[in-house]
């Protein structure tokens, strides 16, 4: 008799699977969402001070004609990434942050605070400073944009291809913790790990439970149940109403 056991599996046989089991789904999307609704909530607020950059390629003959290639300007951003994420600049980021407003910070602490991206619909790059005062914020993106154009000149060798678009401003309002948004996304990503972890022990349990899955896996007709006996207890009625002798 062929078995069916390797037969594809429908949108049907997981909601089978998960319908049973809808509360335990539910209950660690619970647990999930409430845990980072209240780390949002309880979390100190931070204040983050930017900077964006606009990188053009100028050709040697015309120094005004500004050619935005794209391969060109890709490459010299990458180049850039390298330098700011290296720990030579770090450091006199942090030691002249010392010098000019006092403030003092360890380099690690620095490069958990600090970061570099990179647009994806324009040749620019942004520098971003958080931190949980809103005047180191700003001081440390200063002393940043400072240093930064300072590194790109020596690396480009003066050329200016690098022009200051938005420049750091104080930070007022703290960023948004966002406590409804973090706890919806909690609960989704509880539900759908739990979800998956039923999934993948139902589907691995070969065992035979129910008369379904027994149709499902092989081609037999089920014309009866055999009802279980307790052959070991001599006294009473048996299942089903028999009695024992």
């Amino acid at each position: 008799m062929e078995s069916k056991q390797k037969r594809e599996r429908t949108l049907k046989d997981f909601i089978d699977i998960l319908l049973p089991k809808l509360w335990v789904i539910v209950i660690v999307g619970i647990i999930a969402a409430t845990a980072a609704f209240v780390y949002s909530y309880t979390r100190q607020d931070t204040y983050t001070a930017q900077a964006r950059y606009l990188v053009k390629y100028s050709t040697e003959k015309d120094a005004s004609n500004s050619l935005y290639d794209n391969e060109i300007v890709q490459n010299k951003i990458t180049n850039y990434a390298v330098l700011v994420d290296g720990s030579e600049f770090r450091t006199k980021v942090v030691d002249k942050a010392k010098d000019v407003y006092g403030i003092e910070i360890e380099e690690s602490q620095f490069k958990s605070m600090f970061s570099f991206s990179v647009s994806s619909d324009a040749p620019t790059f942004t520098i971003r400073v958080t931190h949980t005062n809103p005047d180191i914020a700003f001081k440390l993106a200063d002393i940043v944009e400072d240093c930064i154009r300072i590194e790109i000149a020596e690396m480009e060798n003066n050329n200016g291809l690098v022009t200051e678009v938005d420049a750091p401003l104080q930070p007022i309002p703290p960023n948004s913790k966002n406590e409804v948004r973090n706890a919806i996304i909690a609960f989704l990503a509880g539900a759908l790990v739990s979800a998956a972890v039923i999934l993948v022990i139902a589907l691995s349990d070969v065992t035979i439970r129910d008369k379904k899955k027994l149709e499902d896996n092989f081609e037999i007709p089920i014309l009866g149940v055999i009802p279980f006996h307790d052959v070991g207890n001599t006294q009473g009625y048996g299942s089903y109403g028999g009695y024992k002798r």
